[in-house]
């Protein structure tokens, strides 16, 4: 299972995205998918926003849609 994982100093998201078919994580200053955290606290919002797509993903393959991964 792969997620992607985008990273960005620039608070607008300023950074290109490669193609990719899967769960994708923004982080985009003290972003995370949109969301400002404490700088402190931005690995765990990191973590959790995994977690959360991982969860997702798991859901829909359990519901038969492998059109998710290759």
């Amino acid at each position: 299972m792969d997620i992607l994982l985008v990273i960005s100093s620039c608070a607008f998201d300023c950074v290109s995205h490669p193609v990719f078919q899967g769960p994708v994580v923004n982080v985009a200053g003290r972003f995370v998918e949109r969301v400002v955290h404490p700088l402190q606290d931005l690995p765990s919002a990191i973590l959790v926003k995994i977690r959360e797509k991982v969860t997702a993903l798991q859901s829909e393959l359990n519901r038969g849609n492998s059109t998710l991964i290759d």
